[in-house]
């Protein structure tokens, strides 16, 4: 389930990615790595998501209490 394209502020917002491979044909699995994601606005700043275990890929939550300081408008994410 990816990262939701659209949310409300003050929602709790989870989500979850699997394990995978890179470049070098390496399993990339919650057990060897720790995954972040990044969101960023130009105008709002930047917010950090870390990734809890969950099977061999990971499972992202933004809290109630943090999504609801998040300012409306468009955010990217890496």
């Amino acid at each position: 389930m990816p990262i939701p394209s659209i949310f409300t502020s003050g929602d709790t917002i989870e989500w979850r990615d699997p394990s995978g491979t890179n470049l070098l044909n390496e399993t990339v699995s919650s057990g060897d790595y720790t995954a972040k994601c990044y969101l960023r606005s130009s105008a709002f700043g930047a917010h950090t998501v870390t990734g809890t275990n969950y099977a061999n890929g990971w499972e992202f939550e933004i809290s109630a209490a943090d999504s609801a300081e998040l300012e409306p408008g468009v955010w990217d994410f890496k």
